[in-house]
């Protein structure tokens, strides 16, 4: 299995908001990044939220994701 991290930025409001996850696939970065760029055309839908979104590519393709959590963070000042 693979592990990616992910980035989707997602506009609510007019504004962007970024989404971080990791996606567990057993297929390539390359075809996983492809899938989820163009799932919503592909398939004419549109989802309210990323979450929404990966639940849909994620029982389709047989992937898994989980939010991201930093194990460290620090804010310097």
């Amino acid at each position: 299995m693979n592990k990616y991290s992910l980035n989707i930025k997602w506009k609510f409001n007019e504004e962007f908001e970024s989404w971080n996850m990791i996606i567990i696939s057993d297929d390539s970065k390359e075809h996983v990044t492809e899938v989820i760029k163009n799932y919503q055309k592909t398939n004419n839908v549109e989802f309210e939220s990323p979450v929404d979104l990966m639940d849909a590519i994620c029982d389709e393709h047989g992937w898994q994701w989980e939010d991201f959590y930093y194990d460290i963070e620090i804010v310097s000042d």
